[in-house]
């Protein structure tokens, strides 16, 4: 099915999850969702082209699409996978998701608080990942769950997979022994990443150590992204410098522990308006943002109700 297809057929309650850009384009729309009776991966010219025969597997869906044709691959609000091996096979591995293909755009339509769910389990390696050419991928609207202790990471970005988008989605653990050690990882050169208004929760005294860990990248972009919880070395994490970073109205609370942890003192960018929490004093709950152009960021050194926010760093004086 066409992109104007779709919108013929369904109208705006599924178009008006799917970016401008890729509306105004003549992309082919792929359908995925597990729970229906004629769920099938086959390129046969009657699967994927509608509800009623769709994919059953993200990774198949992603492997037919064309690159840079805007094409895009909806999620049904129920679809269900389980994802038991790093993703690095496109295609018919169904126990993987491996996106391979530039440009495209994978949206979970989200029905009330049901939304695509996607559990990671059976080894710590089992994650969802862009692999290194697919550029400008974006995923929205899907839920990633931990079923297996000390899976590596949620999302992989692996070098090279420039201007992908993460859009609200969400990144929960199953309890404690039982979690995400990173959220999301993007590896060094993996540039232009939007992360945004996704949700992180991990399980109190559990094994986490980011929500978010970059290594070194040019324009990373954090937006509204809300994280709560244990993260051992901190909820967002650098391991390398950032440079023109844009870090925006995020709300961390990393209980006894870092929120946000720059590289060192040389990353730079923009970190504005963002709610800071957790730790046991001020000067340990965020840290690197030396040169950084700062303003309006509120931090609670141990998150207590019956302490407020203060400014941090202190406003300039002129």
């Amino acid at each position: 099915m066409k992109v104007r297809e779709l919108v013929e057929k369904y109208g705006l309650a599924v178009t008006a999850t799917i970016p401008p850009e890729v509306l105004m384009g003549n992309g082919d729309v792929y359908f995925v969702d597990s729970g229906a009776t004629l769920a099938l991966d086959a390129n046969n010219g009657e699967h994927g082209n509608s509800w009623d025969q769709p994919f059953a597997t993200a990774n198949y869906a992603c492997s037919r699409c064309t690159a840079n044709h805007n094409d895009v691959v909806l999620l049904a609000p129920t679809h269900a996978e389980t994802i038991e091996d790093t993703g690095d096979t496109a295609g018919e591995e169904t126990d993987e998701w491996a996106i391979t293909v530039a440009g495209i755009t994978v949206i979970g339509l989200v029905l009330g608080n049901v939304r695509p769910i996607f559990t990671l389990n059976t080894a710590t390696d089992a994650a969802i990942t862009i692999l290194a050419g697919a550029t400008n991928v974006t995923i929205k609207g899907i839920r990633v769950v931990s079923a297996f202790a000390n899976v590596a990471a949620g999302i992989t970005l692996s070098a090279t997979s420039d201007g992908a988008v993460l859009e609200n989605i969400e990144f929960r653990d199953t309890s404690a022994d039982v979690e995400l050690v990173i959220g999301i990882s993007i590896t060094a050169a993996c540039d232009n990443v939007t992360i945004r208004n996704c949700s992180f929760l991990t399980a109190d005294a559990g094994g986490s150590a980011n929500a978010i860990n970059s290594a070194a990248v040019t324009d990373l972009r954090i937006y509204g992204c809300t994280i709560y919880g244990v993260y051992s070395t901190g909820a967002i994490l650098t391991s390398g410098v950032l440079v023109r970073c844009d870090i925006r109205d995020n709300d961390v609370v990393n209980d006894g522990a870092i929120a946000l942890a720059l590289n060192g003192t040389t990353s730079t960018g923009i970190l504005a308006r963002n709610m800071l929490g957790g730790t046991t004093s001020i000067g340990a709950t965020m840290t690197g943002h030396d040169d950084l152009s700062c303003f309006e960021n509120y931090i609670n050194g141990d998150a207590l109700a019956t302490k407020s926010g203060v400014l941090t760093p202190t406003a300039d004086s002129g």
